[in-house]
């Protein structure tokens, strides 16, 4: 990984990133992974102006929200922000074409939440949003420490969960009409991704202990 700047004097990382400890490679010098800065608001409100409504978006009531540009400046300035919490992802131009991030980290439970969001349902074919996923992956597992992650989708939303098992997630179970938007219900699936060393980790010692 190497630093570079964008057009606009934003450090960012060439991803370049060997995960075979995690069973995960990446080599892709045309993607560009930078903390997401406070002037990356008026790109990151472009995804609420989907007319259908994505559960990622929802606010902490399982609620629709329509934040301003202000809000969500406001929100990128904040200290979990500031930590790395939020990635912008751009292409080898250096257009956005999507961010991630890990909410609700807690090194108590060992687990958070994480999210991918492609500026375009497209663009989730794109190499950048593939190591964006990969990207942040690692960042809880590798450099958080956790032992699993969390994600959830709506039952509408066939396309984001594929894109969501291809990186290892499993389904964790559907809550029934959990959601009323656009005049219908909706239900919410939970997904779970497990760090692959923890999780060889329980078999060995599960293992073992049946050994004895």
């Amino acid at each position: 990984m190497y630093q570079r700047r964008n057009a606009q004097g934003v450090p960012a990382l060439s991803v370049y990133l060997n995960f075979v400890e995690w069973g995960l490679v990446i080599e892709q010098t045309d993607t560009y992974i930078r903390t997401t800065d406070p002037d990356d608001a008026t790109t990151l409100v472009q995804l609420y102006a989907w007319s259908d409504v994505r559960c990622a978006l929802l606010d902490q009531k399982r609620e629709p929200m329509m934040p301003t540009v202000d809000e969500l400046r406001e929100i990128l300035a904040s200290p979990e922000a500031a930590k790395g919490a939020f990635h912008t992802l751009e292409d080898g131009t250096g257009q956005i074409r999507g961010f991630c991030c890990l909410r609700g980290l807690s090194q108590d439970t060992s687990f958070c939440e994480v999210s991918i969001l492609p500026l375009a349902e497209a663009n989730l074919e794109l190499p950048c949003m593939d190591a964006g996923m990969k990207f942040i992956l690692k960042r809880a597992f590798a450099h958080h420490g956790l032992q699993k992650v969390m994600t959830h989708v709506l039952d509408k939303e066939t396309r984001v969960r594929a894109f969501y098992l291809e990186h290892g997630f499993r389904s964790a179970g559907t809550q029934r009409e959990a959601l009323y938007a656009n005049g219908k219900y909706h239900d919410i699936e939970a997904l779970i991704c497990w760090n692959p060393q923890g999780a060889r980790r329980v078999i060995a010692e599960g293992s073992e202990s049946h050994a004895n």
